[in-house]
């Protein structure tokens, strides 16, 4: 069973992945299994809660006061501990990404610095459209991991290396417009196209579905993966490795349906 090359996840580069097999059966006595695999995703998804858990403690209450009422001291806080935290976990992602073999030390820190920065992102954006999206984005997070797991598992769904280059060429196109978005928005130069998918119409929560699709898409193939490197008998510092590639995948998840439940607040009050 081949691992095919196209992912847009650098953890599950097919290059890397083989690198690692072959070094494994040189160096190593010990192997990854499904199983190890599955509870290092489970320790880690504790450890993410719990860095969330800490940050909601601290700034829930200032939630239905709205970001006009919050102290600037308050809100300072609150930025600097989005900022430091994704910082910190951006360093630890490069460093696992180019040094595999330090996933077992570097997975849980990462996943309690994107529970406290997805945690302050939660409350901005709580603040801003209202109480219960974080909640709901978090309950439809875990609904389509759980159904991608369901359908990885029972094998409802395999993804062909023909689909991979499609779902692949598509997200490199996504993130080629967005970083030109940017630029453009940087420059103060008015992007209609920009405003449409970003946008709460219906234009703009149709793309944030598809970009949803994608993810559950890209979720589905870090799981093959996971099957396949369990499989292959990669060496056993790759449970944590492919965790904290797997992270990553339900990171970038979230936080594009935190992005839809946003839309369609702001549509309701309208």
């Amino acid at each position: 069973m081949a691992i095919s090359s196209k992912n847009s996840n650098p953890f599950f580069n097919q290059q890397r992945l083989y690198s690692e097999h072959f070094l494994g059966h040189r160096q190593e006595k010990r192997f990854m299994t499904l199983d190890k695999t599955i509870w290092n995703i489970f320790i880690s998804f504790c450890v993410a809660f719990l860095g969330s858990m800490l940050v909601w403690h601290r700034f829930s209450s200032f939630i239905s006061m709205k970001r006009e009422g919050i102290s600037r001291a308050v809100l300072g806080e609150l930025i600097t501990t989005l900022s430091i935290a994704s910082i910190f976990a951006f360093v630890f992602a490069i460093t696992t990404c180019f040094k595999p073999k330090w996933a077992p030390y570097t997975t849980l820190p990462y996943a309690f610095l994107k529970g406290v920065s997805l945690s302050c992102l939660s409350i901005f954006f709580e603040m801003h459209y209202g109480k219960g999206i974080a909640l709901q984005s978090l309950l439809a997070t875990a609904t389509v991991f759980f159904a991608v797991m369901f359908v990885c598992a029972e094998r409802l769904f395999v993804i062909t290396g023909y689909a991979r280059k499609v779902i692949y060429t598509i997200l490199i196109a996504i993130c080629v417009l967005s970083l030109f978005n940017v630029v453009l928005y940087a420059f103060g130069v008015y992007n209609p196209i920009a405003n449409a998918i970003h946008g709460n119409g219906w234009v703009g929560i149709a793309f944030s579905l598809f970009v949803i699709g994608l993810g559950a898409f890209m979720l589905l193939d870090d799981m093959q993966r996971i099957k396949e490197a369990s499989q292959r008998r990669f060496p056993e510092y790759m449970n944590w490795y492919l965790t904290f590639g797997l992270l990553v995948s339900v990171v970038w998840l979230y936080i594009r349906i935190l992005e839809l439940f946003a839309k369609l607040s702001s549509r309701r009050r309208r």
